[in-house]
């Protein structure tokens, strides 16, 4: 399992895709409240989002914790 972090500000320098702009998904994340230091969990194959594991990250991200207190 592989593990990262929400960061939106790389959006616009490594995302480049025409289906998508880096402002839409910005505007996404935001609007679905997944905060910059969110952890994410991926599957090491299919780099997919582990379901139970990501929703355990984001209620983390909304405990008020320290982003190095995630990353511990």
């Amino acid at each position: 399992m592989d593990l990262a972090f929400v960061q939106s500000g790389l959006l616009e320098r490594f995302l480049d895709t025409d289906v998508i702009s880096a402002v839409e998904v910005a505007a996404l994340l935001e609007r679905r409240g997944v905060l910059d230091g969110t952890p994410v969990f991926l599957d090491e194959e299919t780099q997919m989002p582990v379901p139970p594991l990501c929703e355990f990250g984001r209620h983390l991200s909304t405990a008020l914790l320290d982003e190095t207190t995630l990353k511990d």
